[in-house]
């Protein structure tokens, strides 16, 4: 499987300036990685802190299936979305306790993106793997 085009980074000015610029902020503690990868494995790192997100973004065409699985310790907000000219969509949205194995139909061309959020206050920090593949149409 390719290789990410970047690594993540946390909340970087650049980043900020982004977010300014269409209209919303990145809440504290963001991490935010692109890439263009057909595949890939990675780990999803959140802190304890409710809000905390960790997204992951890649490109992708009309038609495409997206299969994706994790299994997470703890209950994360789960999206992937992708941002359109009339709006955000969201092909899946759904808080997620344990294992998450799907397959969704992309709809248009464009960057998607894989979000988790932390929506509990925890003693501690949690991780968990995330594989995802893009299928031909």
């Amino acid at each position: 499987m390719p290789a990410s085009s970047s690594s993540p980074h946390r909340g970087g000015r650049a980043a900020a300036l982004i977010a300014a610029s269409l209209g919303f902020a990145l809440p504290p503690g963001a991490v935010v990685a692109h890439g263009d990868a057909a595949g890939e494995r990675l780990r999803v790192q959140l802190q304890s802190h409710a809000s905390y997100s960790f997204e992951r973004c890649v490109e992708a065409r009309a038609g495409q299936w997206l299969q994706l699985r994790f299994d997470t310790p703890q209950a994360v907000d789960f999206n992937i979305h992708h941002h359109a000219q009339s709006g955000t969509e969201y092909p899946l949205k759904q808080r997620v306790s344990g294992v998450l194995d799907e397959r969704v139909m992309l709809a248009a061309d464009g960057e998607y993106c894989f979000q988790w959020i932390n929506p509990n206050n925890l003693d501690a920090a949690f991780a968990f793997d995330f594989s995802y593949q893009l299928l031909a149409r």
